[in-house]
């Protein structure tokens, strides 16, 4: 319901004033027929009372809209704003429908982040092929994951895959924000290794250094040795560790030695 009344905003607003007229003009019947100033036929009676219904059920949407602009402002919303909304609903006709009013898929919105990232953090796959489609920008970033980062983050192979194939960077981070591969590694709850072996097939800098919010060095690699460390993996699991060590554990221990100075002083 909220969806469609965003995406209708304007044709929400004409029928309210068309309720009101036909809100209005019954009552001013009802209210000359009332002081004897009239009589009327039923059959005028009744149809007053069916413009009345006409009338409020036309106003219905617009009230409706005007409790979500106390809350959230929906009357500001911009199309981006409503396209990001479409995205997280996963709602493919809406979202068509609004890609083809010019809504752009990359543009920052009031929720702090684009529609084209938000189908990317879902893995909505044919969201994204239609955004690609309209403009979004494979190499973007508004928060601290670009939408390849954002895949990567969720372990959705699938995705990364697609982002790559239409031209994402594997180490196009602004800044000092997180790399794909350090994404990857970081939030990968058990050894995804088709998505490292993916990163690296597609040129991702395996001693790519990034720095979080708390200004903590991510080196991809370190992640796996630690949490390797400590645990008996499953066979699988092993499969799995042993096949990124041998993608990424020369490359850590390269650049542990070469920042030894800086990360012993």
């Amino acid at each position: 319901m909220q969806l469609t009344l965003l995406m209708h905003l304007s044709a929400v607003r004409v029928l309210f004033f068309v309720g009101i007229t036909l809100v209005v003009l019954p009552i001013i019947f009802l209210i000359l027929k009332g002081t004897k100033k009239i009589n009327p036929k039923k059959s005028a009676v009744n149809a007053a009372g069916t413009l009345l219904a006409f009338g409020i059920a036309f106003c219905i949407p617009f009230l409706y809209g005007v409790y979500l602009d106390g809350k959230f402002g929906v009357f500001d919303y911009t199309d981006e704003d409503i396209l990001y909304v479409a995205a997280g609903n996963e709602d493919h006709k809406a979202i068509r429908t609004i890609l083809e009013r010019g809504a752009n898929p990359s543009v920052n919105t009031r929720f702090k982040e684009c529609a084209f990232v938000e189908s990317v953090k879902n893995g909505d796959i044919e969201s994204v092929k239609l955004m690609l489609a309209n403009g979004a920008e494979v190499n973007n970033c508004f928060g601290q994951f670009t939408p390849l980062g954002t895949a990567c983050m969720n372990g959705d192979t699938e995705m990364a895959a697609l982002l790559i194939e239409r031209g994402a960077e594997p180490d196009y981070k602004p800044n000092m924000y997180i790399s794909a591969l350090t994404c990857a590694a970081a939030f990968d709850e058990g050894y995804n290794a088709e998505l490292i072996e993916l990163l690296c097939r597609a040129g991702a800098d395996r001693k790519a250094v990034s720095i979080s919010d708390e200004g903590r060095l991510m080196v991809p690699f370190k992640y796996y040795f630690v949490k390797a460390k400590n645990l008996t993996l499953a066979p699988d699991e092993q499969a799995a560790y042993d096949r990124i060590a041998e993608l990424l554990e020369r490359s850590y221990r390269e650049w542990v030695v070469e920042n030894a100075a800086e990360l012993f002083d």
